[in-house]
């Protein structure tokens, strides 16, 4: 006896494989056009079966083996279901696509025009031996976007049925066990209602449930409580009974999948990017591969074929500035790889080092904090008043100033300077190389104090093997620009100050800057902690 259970809209590598198929009719095929495309939404609706098989601990997943459209307009979801069982007319075609690539589920998505009401229907399974010829469902796409629509029908062609404690056409599945496999209500926690995939957001009797996105089991909790009852509500039991059953309905002719399309790179910054691109029919993973060539001669150290597993993107870090790179990707399962997908190019942002930047660099490099508005402006005065003035001249200017005078006593030596450069701009201390380098140079008067450091901040941004510090520097820049521009919107004038707020002032500077790395998050987070930090200060 076959039964066919329909779903009111709900608010809101494992041992068995089931594959499926999934059918676009008209209005569903020029919804999707504008809304992830076909291959897209298609895996993200199977991605989301598979989320649901996790979080109830199925040993199961489903593996969508191809998409396609009819030329077909929805009509009603029982009619439309029954259309497209039959496998006639328009729908032979999917009948021997379905042959063809080994569906053992047949799902279509259509188009109602809304997210709401009655938007889905399939067939529950009647028999524990099984069914092949009525394992069809039909949901609406846009419920599907949002929700577990075609997972809650995709449920019924398992076996899996609705909650006893629903009035529309309650659990379990009398003609299986009769007993557990039904969904579940239950209280979080967090005092709210929720239901399982399976049961109805509200019951007919009055309560209303939020989605909890696994089926019922008592064997896992969600918001604090079981999700289920060994007696009376267990679609994981159940469905842990036929998915064997199920995906045995057609014999696997997976075959390698098809080429992925790679997208423009989000997130570009100066030392990395995020690569993207679409999913593959097929895919069981991708591959990724960087380089600086189009041709791919050579590949950024660990990027030569990087296995990324089923993600769609990737961010790539620890890259240089100002320079081009190129990406694509392939897919592969079981039985192969895909052909590559298109080359995309992408070029890492350049740092804007006007006299405002290149001041704050010295600032930082020879302090180790934030500059005060006040002294950073006169610097930048200097050297955009046209009167000869450089960075480089106004690192030397730093010398003859009091507070760098006493951090760097004469007596004391050269030693100090190159540790307190190589900390301040590389995040770390001086290698024996270098240290002995720079204090040869300084000791034999080939190189002055202020030229060292120009030379190791210039040297810095162009040298790709210190992208990943020279990123920390960058964003420790940003930040003590954000720290100058509140001085500037609060009327805060370092020389205004007294000592012991001038002294507060320059700590501050320090610790808005000590927690910031090469990461884009610490910047911000930084930068955010700016108005909390003055507010020790006297007046400000």
């Amino acid at each position: 006896m076959l039964v066919v259970l329909a779903l009111p809209w709900a608010r809101t590598a494992q041992a068995t494989v089931v594959d499926i198929l999934i059918v676009y009719e008209t209005g569903a095929a020029s919804w999707v056009g504008s809304n992830g495309g076909m291959e897209g939404f298609a895996q993200d609706a199977v991605n989301r079966m598979n989320q649901a098989a996790q979080n109830t601990g199925l040993d199961l997943s489903f593996r969508l083996v191809h998409h396609m459209a009819v030329s077909y307009s929805a009509v009603s979801l029982d009619k439309d279901l029954i259309a497209l069982q039959a496998g006639s007319g328009v729908f032979a075609d999917v009948a021997s696509a379905r042959d063809t690539y080994g569906a053992d589920l047949v799902a279509m998505l259509i188009d109602t025009g809304s997210a709401y009401g009655y938007t889905g229907l399939g067939y529950l399974l009647a028999n524990w031996s099984g069914h092949a010829d009525y394992a069809h469902t039909v949901t609406s796409i846009r419920a599907v976007a949002i929700g577990n629509t075609m997972t809650h029908e995709v449920g019924h062609n398992l076996g899996a049925d609705h909650s006893k404690y629903q009035a529309s056409g309650p659990g379990p599945n009398t003609y299986l066990d009769g007993q557990y496999s039904a969904g579940w209500y239950f209280a979080g926690t967090d005092g709210k209602d929720y239901h399982t995939i399976m049961a109805y957001d509200s019951d007919g009797f009055g309560g209303y449930y939020d989605p909890a996105p696994l089926f019922s089991t008592p064997s896992k909790t969600y918001q604090g409580t079981p999700a289920g009852d060994a007696s009376d509500g267990d679609n994981a039991r159940l469905i842990g009974q036929t998915k064997d059953i199920i995906a045995g309905y057609r014999a696997s002719v997976q075959t390698a999948p098809t080429a992925p399309i790679a997208m423009s790179a989000a997130e570009v910054a100066q030392t990395g990017f995020t690569a993207m691109w679409s999913s593959a029919d097929g895919a069981e993973g991708y591959a990724l591969d960087v380089s600086e060539s189009a041709d791919f001669v050579d590949f950024v150290s660990g990027f030569a074929q990087l296995d990324v597993g089923t993600a769609t993107s990737q961010a790539i870090t620890g890259l240089s500035l100002d320079t081009d790179y190129f990406y694509r990707v392939r897919a592969y399962n079981g039985q192969g790889v895909s052909e590559y997908s298109n080359v995309v190019s992408v070029t890492t942002a350049a740092v804007d080092r006007d006299s405002l930047w290149r001041v704050t660099e010295i600032y930082i490099a020879t302090m180790g904090y934030a500059p005060d508005n006040q002294g950073l402006q006169y610097w930048v005065d200097q050297i955009e008043a046209g009167r000869g003035w450089t960075p480089t001249t106004v690192a030397q200017s730093f010398f003859d100033q009091p507070l760098v005078r006493e951090k760097y006593p004469e007596t004391q030596g050269f030693g100090p300077l190159i540790e307190a450069l190589y900390q301040n701009i590389f995040g770390r201390s001086a290698d024996a190389e270098g240290y002995a380098y720079w204090l040869d140079e300084l000791e034999s008067g080939r190189v002055a104090r202020n030229q060292m450091i120009i030379a190791l901040i210039n040297g810095g941004w162009a040298n790709p093997d210190a992208a990943q510090d020279m990123a920390r520097f960058g964003n420790q820049v940003e930040v003590a620009l954000a720290f100058a521009d509140y001085q500037a919107d609060n009327g805060i004038v370092y020389g205004d100050l007294s000592e012991d707020d001038q002294a507060l002032l320059r700590q501050i500077g320090r610790d808005v800057i000590a927690d910031v790395t090469y990461e884009a998050t610490t910047r911000d987070a930084a930068i955010a902690s700016i108005p909390s930090l003055f507010a020790s200060l006297t007046g400000s």
